[in-house]
């Protein structure tokens, strides 16, 4: 399992760490695990969510 930050995903997805942040408060986006206060993304649990929810550009 290759854990990832915040501000690694956001860079990856190119949306500001933020939006990120704000996803998880709202339950929306990939899940994020906690230990203790950090916040950490598992890589094929955010590949897994990109695949589900992308749609081709038209």
């Amino acid at each position: 399992m290759q854990l990832l930050t915040t501000e690694e995903v956001a860079v990856w997805l190119q949306v500001a760490p933020k939006t990120l942040r704000n996803w998880r408060s709202a339950g929306i986006g990939q899940t994020a695990l906690k230990l203790h206060s950090v916040v950490r993304y598992d890589r094929a649990a955010v590949e897994a969510w990109i695949g589900k929810t992308s749609k081709a550009a038209g």
